[in-house]
């Protein structure tokens, strides 16, 4: 049969090899889930990430965002928290002509409309989280996008790739067919 404690306060010893410290013995775990538990701001709620590395490429010549196959969801436990998002691939402006290829990260909660996280202010054109340019010849480099987030929610969030061509000449990602692909979404604790 289970018993309840209600307390209000759990405090360690003050002195001695454990002061401070109030101990979860081995193979017992404090169940953060069943209740409204808060971890400390700065924690890593959770982590989430690709299972299969091998995203299939998207090429494209068009001058608005396009959205890739690198994409992943998490579902935040806490409605304030922020989200990390980290994404890692190659990319080419496919061309022997001189082009960008433009990349940034679009979110997409609950099936909902995408929202490209990061718009420059007052800009006329949208250079995204990076870019890749080649004066003369095809560049194949490899592209990191890094961005937190904080979407407000306890439902799904989608984050995704999106690329464009600034010039209208071709530009992929990945690079290559057989191209290892990253991303990984962690949700910190406000």
């Amino acid at each position: 049969m289970a018993s309840e404690i209600i307390v209000q306060t759990l405090k360690g010893p003050t002195s001695g090899a454990n002061a401070n410290k109030v101990i979860i013995p081995s193979g017992q775990t404090l169940d953060a889930n069943s209740g409204d538990f808060r971890p400390p701001a700065g924690s890593v709620i959770q982590t989430v990430s690709l299972s299969n590395t091998q995203v299939g490429r998207t090429a494209t010549s068009n001058t608005s965002f396009v959205a890739t196959n690198l994409a992943k969801s998490i579902t935040p436990k806490y409605a304030n928290s922020k989200i990390i998002i980290r994404a890692a691939t190659t990319g080419n402006n496919n061309s022997n002509s001189p082009h960008h290829l433009v990349y940034t990260i679009f979110r997409t909660i609950s099936g909902g409309s995408a929202t490209n996280l990061r718009v420059a202010t007052g800009s006329s054109n949208d250079w995204g989280i990076g870019q890749v340019y080649g004066a003369q010849s095809r560049v194949q480099v490899p592209l990191i996008a890094e961005i937190v987030d904080a979407p407000n929610t306890t439902s799904s969030v989608e984050y995704r790739v999106y690329i464009r061509c600034h010039t209208g000449g071709p530009v992929e990602l990945p690079a290559t067919t057989t191209e290892h692909c990253e991303m990984i979404l962690q949700e910190i604790a406000q």
